[in-house]
């Protein structure tokens, strides 16, 4: 297999990317000669869907109708080297117009408790005050209403990828707030877990809090990996890039993790079809 950048039969991918249109901190374009210097041979964009104004990391309405031009436009200008894909990260509590996009991640960020929406990643501070404002310091309440509300997610969601299962797990490092085993936790993200793998959605494995410095290992947990493997899950490696420098952070210990954990293919996007397609996990970096 000869890919658009000239290798032979390797696959460089990312699906998960921002820009200035929303909280990233490059162009379409940045990214894109980014990705061309890389290697990578297909970047797909996933703006953060409008939101506002609970999510000023948004895109606006205006700065979306920019964002799907521009991605356009790259995907034609440098049809050649890369191949361009359109996507949007769909927050649980926005709608999208499918039809604008070839892609979506559905991604929770915020959950809803006592009538209040509230971020589960905007800093470490904030977790701790809704933590011991709206739950009493109960983490477990937490991590319930986490895994109910992403379940609730997936059972109404039209998305083929489901962005950073455990993002609760963000500020966690060192297991500061609970353990990766506790029991309740992985009974929960077991049950989840299957369920999204009989949709057939996709699972990805996301490098973007190592990149931001929360986190040493990407998301998911390894023992979660391997509930995705024991589900028969599909899986794409994704950098949540939102720095062009971090466009392909970890993306070898990536692979190396998902292949200790069973997995033998990787998705990858396929322009004739139009679609993820499974191919073998050696294929790729």
């Amino acid at each position: 297999m000869t890919l658009k950048n000239g290798s032979q039969n390797k696959i460089r991918q990312n699906l998960h990317t921002h820009s200035i249109y929303d909280d990233g901190r490059d162009t379409i374009d940045e990214m894109v000669l980014s990705a061309i210097d890389k290697g990578f041979t297909v970047l797909g964009f996933s703006g953060h869907s409008f939101n506002h104004p609970l999510d000023e990391g948004s895109m606006s309405e205006s700065a979306t109708e920019k964002y799907i031009q521009d991605v356009k436009t790259a995907k034609e200008k440098y049809k050649d080297q890369i191949e361009i894909v359109l996507g949007i990260e769909q927050d649980s509590l926005s709608d999208i117009n499918r039809e604008d996009y070839e892609y979506v991640i559905g991604s929770l960020h915020y959950l809803i408790k006592e009538s209040q929406k509230v971020p589960v990643d905007y800093s470490e501070e904030k977790f701790e005050e809704i933590l011991n404002d709206l739950y009493q310091g109960d983490i477990e309440a937490m991590i319930l209403d986490y895994c109910d509300q992403l379940e609730q997610m997936i059972e109404k969601g039209s998305f083929e990828i489901l962005g950073h299962i455990d993002l609760i797990t963000k500020y966690n490092e060192n297991e500061k707030y609970f353990s990766f085993d506790h029991p309740m936790y992985l009974q929960k993200m077991k049950s989840l877990i299957q369920k999204a793998a009989d949709k057939g959605i996709v699972f990805e494995m996301n490098s973007g809090a190592i990149s931001r410095g929360y986190r040493t290992e990407a998301y998911p947990a390894q023992n979660l990996l391997k509930m995705i493997r024991q589900a028969n899950g599909k899986l794409c490696i994704n950098t949540d890039c939102h720095n062009r420098d971090h466009l392909d952070c970890n993306i070898a210990k990536c692979i190396e993790r998902a292949k200790e954990a069973g997995f033998t293919k990787l998705m990858h996007w396929n322009s004739e079809t139009g679609k993820l397609v499974s191919e073998d996990i050696d294929l790729f970096y």
